[in-house]
């Protein structure tokens, strides 16, 4: 039977030789071919080129877990999950009152609005500093982003979007 097959590709492949669309396909068949029994032998290979995330691959992506706002403390703690290295990632906390507000606040101190992961991946920033207009108490939404300790921090303290737009992962919910 193996002489047959091979028989057969000698006469498609002499008469199509000069073909440069079969040479394509043949590529891509090979190509197709080899990565498949890389998937099929190679799992977590496969979760490493699934997950992907602006210039880096992550092997588990990360991800924000048991995120959660205090009402009583007004703080928001909660884990990151899915890194290596969680030193190598910070914590961007805002909330929303008239307009999107960095907090516990924006300054040399917590890096222009990031604070550091605690052992485990695990965070705990306060989300109420209070003002004379007590804004904070107002607040309707928090917002959690993730974002890599490259990262050079926020332009403004409501510089939503720029965190949105370099951050990993984010996790966004009302304030109960």
């Amino acid at each position: 039977m193996g002489e047959i097959i091979k028989e057969a590709l000698r006469i498609i492949t002499g008469r199509f030789q000069n073909s440069r669309a079969f040479k394509a396909v043949l590529i891509v068949l090979a190509a197709l071919v080899v990565l498949t029994g890389v998937f099929v032998a190679y799992p977590s290979f496969r979760a490493g080129v699934l997950a992907f995330s602006g210039d880096v691959f992550y092997k588990d992506r990360p991800e924000l877990s048991d995120v959660a706002y205090d009402d009583v403390s007004r703080t928001v703690k909660g884990t990151v999950k899915g890194v290596k290295n969680p030193g190598d990632y910070r914590v961007i906390l805002f909330i929303l009152t008239d307009q999107w507000y960095v907090k516990p606040d924006f300054n040399a101190v917590t890096k222009n609005g990031m604070s550091e992961l605690q052992s485990g991946g695990r965070f705990l920033i306060n989300a109420f500093t209070g003002d004379q207009y007590d804004n904070d108490i107002k607040a309707t939404q928090y917002a959690v982003f993730l974002v890599t300790s490259t990262y050079e921090g926020l332009k403004h303290m409501n510089d939503f979007d720029g965190a949105k737009a370099a951050s990993v992962c984010s996790y966004i919910d009302t304030v109960p």
